[in-house]
């Protein structure tokens, strides 16, 4: 059940080890010196923080063994139910954010690697609050602002928190920690960067729709980002803001953060090349 009060809640966070500390009311902004850098479990520390009911409260999670992943809206809700696939959304600590759609899903953090947190990495509207990251905690309440309506955070699952699925661990492990073993020389194997070969690119890239699953995005993003081209990343953004209605910059920005070209089967200009084919282009 949802605690009662930030004090409440900050000694039942504290009991279960987690550390916490004091956000401005209303708001989600830290309001110790370091933010979640301060974070304790200590519980004469957590008093004084919260004697004033009106504060919010985070949790770090990072200081805390947790990684939690974040859920913005219905599509975002979506995307993890396909991630998930016959498993099954898991079992754990689940906790409802301002928003209407919005959860929050408690793991326990893997011990053979460190997940960080990330910003769109897993799919638009699907944030990771892991090492460096924080998250708002039950029953802090969220004033309107920009990124989302007034509400409570509220405890939905009051279930003991799980351990990260392998499905989800191996996926999170794959983008943020790519296999090094088999290098390859980029600037061998693609174009050089000419007006002739640009044109073509951008050329194909027309007949393949930005409006599609977040699968076939992230492969286009990374196949065009292999050019090694300088203009690629202006490439790939305008690709992207080809379906205005999909584009997210917060998981584009991720995409071209985590690239890397020695992933196993990353993908390649031919890959676009390809896909163009099927759309029908003849070049």
């Amino acid at each position: 059940m949802t605690p009662a009060n930030t004090r409440d809640a900050s000694f039942a966070y504290a009991a279960r080890g987690w550390h916490t500390f004091p956000l401005v009311p209303g708001m989600k902004i830290p309001a110790t010196p370091r933010g979640h850098l301060d974070a304790t479990n200590d519980r004469y520390t957590v008093a004084r923080w919260f004697a004033d009911p009106k504060c919010n409260i985070g949790i770090s999670t990072g200081a805390s063994g947790l990684l939690v992943i974040d859920i913005d809206g219905r599509n975002a809700l979506s995307i993890f139910e396909e991630m998930a696939g016959d498993a099954g959304l898991p079992h754990t600590y689940r906790v409802k954010t301002r928003s209407e759609h919005g959860q929050h899903f408690y793991f326990r953090s893997p011990h053979h690697f460190e997940v960080k947190s990330s910003a769109g990495l897993l799919g638009p509207g699907i944030d990771v609050r892991a090492a460096g990251g924080y998250v708002v905690a039950p029953p802090s309440f969220v004033t309107a602002d920009r990124k989302g309506p007034s509400g409570t955070y509220e405890v939905m699952i009051d279930a003991p928190v799980a351990e990260l699925p392998y499905w989800l661990g191996e996926r999170l492990h794959g983008l943020q920690h790519p296999a090094k073993e088999a290098r390859v020389n980029i600037g061998k194997i693609c174009r050089p960067e000419t007006p002739r070969h640009v044109a073509l690119l951008r050329t194909q890239l027309t007949f393949i729709s930005a409006d599609c699953g977040y699968e076939r995005y992230r492969s286009i993003i990374w196949a065009i980002l292999s050019s090694g081209w300088s203009c690629a990343e202006q490439l790939a953004l305008e690709w992207s803001k080809s379906a205005p209605d999909r584009f997210d910059e917060l998981t584009f920005h991720a995409l071209v953060r985590y690239f890397d070209p020695t992933r196993p089967n990353c993908p390649s200009l031919g890959s676009i090349y390809f896909a163009a084919r099927q759309e029908g282009w003849d070049g």
